[in-house]
């Protein structure tokens, strides 16, 4: 009944060992293919340095975009365009721009005139048509607000005026009391 049981432990470990190391060839495999699969298909992104965060209706979104690929982050030559997008919080793109790439990155604006009508967030979006073959979560995107956003108002505690006293003072410049001096 031992030598029973010490054999069937043994014809159990023994199978269980087997399966594992068909898993382990599995993996290796699947590993080589990942491997060869990301020289082939290299992931590309886009960032976008903007100038400000809020806009008005008639500024102008000045930008640098630069393109990288893979997890080294250096400049990528994949792609030669550039999208870029506004787009309003119900989705529907509100304007779209292209721009030539030159070694991985372009300098940009997106003018605001007469294309907005109300005040609210919107979203930017760029991305190439390298990067439309993944999921769009690869895209660059950034909320803006857009309206017609006014300074706040300066105002004196008690309504008093407020008196402002200038004065020059001229470095550099002999001056003598007593002579008379022109200031060029």
């Amino acid at each position: 009944m031992i030598r029973q049981c010490f054999l069937l432990m043994n014809f159990c470990c023994s199978t269980f060992l087997g399966f594992s190391q068909v898993g382990n060839l599995i993996l290796q495999q699947k590993s080589k293919d990942v491997n060869a699969y990301n020289p082939s298909y290299p992931i590309e992104k886009v960032y976008l340095h903007l100038d400000k965060s809020s806009y008005n209706f008639q500024d102008t979104i000045w930008f640098k975009a630069y393109t990288t690929i893979n997890e080294n982050n250096q400049p990528s030559a994949l792609s030669k365009i550039l999208y870029v997008e506004l787009i309003s919080e119900q989705g529907t793109s509100v304007k779209r721009l292209t721009f030539q790439l030159n070694a991985g990155s372009v300098g940009g604006n997106l003018p605001l005139n007469n294309i907005i009508v109300k005040p609210g967030k919107y979203i930017l979006r760029a991305y190439t048509n390298w990067m439309r073959n993944s999921d769009e979560a690869y895209f660059y995107h950034r909320q803006i607000n857009i309206g017609a956003f006014q300074p706040p108002a300066l105002s004196n505690a008690q309504n008093e005026p407020i008196n402002f006293k200038v004065s020059f003072f001229f470095e550099g410049v002999p001056l003598v009391n007593g002579l008379r001096s022109k200031l060029l």
